[in-house]
């Protein structure tokens, strides 16, 4: 198997935007500032058309951090949230509209920091958020029922590709 390197990249960066929005409160004034507390409205809209759920992924930091497991969401959008630490996402884009097939020269790796959220477009191939030092918990929100009936999983072994988070 061919293992491609990756040097995670800042989600906040401009190279995220073609897999989803990143939300942060950096570079914007809240929209309500109290000696008690600061408000954010409308950090980042999650699109659907159903009831939402709010899930969790409890990551564990591994000695090698190898991804070719992915899944994609044809349909929804994914909304993920790391609580207590920084996550990495091992992120591809879909080869077509149809997004049955990813599109490997296009997989990079982000860094998700604790604080901010990233909202990953419908068709954008992913997995479980990697814990680089420490165990992480990470909220995920998404439409409902994105786990029963909106899931295209692939393992790129079949391709002969594996991805490397660079040390």
């Amino acid at each position: 198997m061919k293992k491609i390197e990756l040097v995670p990249i800042e989600s906040m960066s401009v190279d995220f935007q073609s897999y989803g929005v990143c939300v942060s409160v950096d570079n914007r004034q809240p929209d309500y500032d109290s000696p008690e507390f600061k408000f954010w409205n409308k950090l980042g809209i999650i699109e659907s058309q159903n009831k939402c759920s709010i899930c969790m992924v409890e990551s564990y930091p591994q000695k090698q951090s190898l991804s070719t497991v992915f899944e994609c969401h044809t349909r929804t959008g994914e909304t993920l949230i790391p609580v207590e630490n920084d996550v990495l996402l091992v992120l591809g884009l879909s080869k077509n509209s149809q997004h049955n097939e990813m599109d490997y020269d296009s997989v990079k790796a982000f860094l998700v920091r604790k604080g901010t959220a990233v909202i990953l477009n419908p068709g954008t191939w992913h997995y479980a958020p990697i814990a680089q030092h420490e165990v992480v918990h990470t909220f995920v929100v998404f439409d409902h029922a994105t786990p029963d009936s909106d899931v295209i999983k692939i393992d790129s072994q079949d391709a002969g590709l594996g991805w490397e988070i660079a040390n």
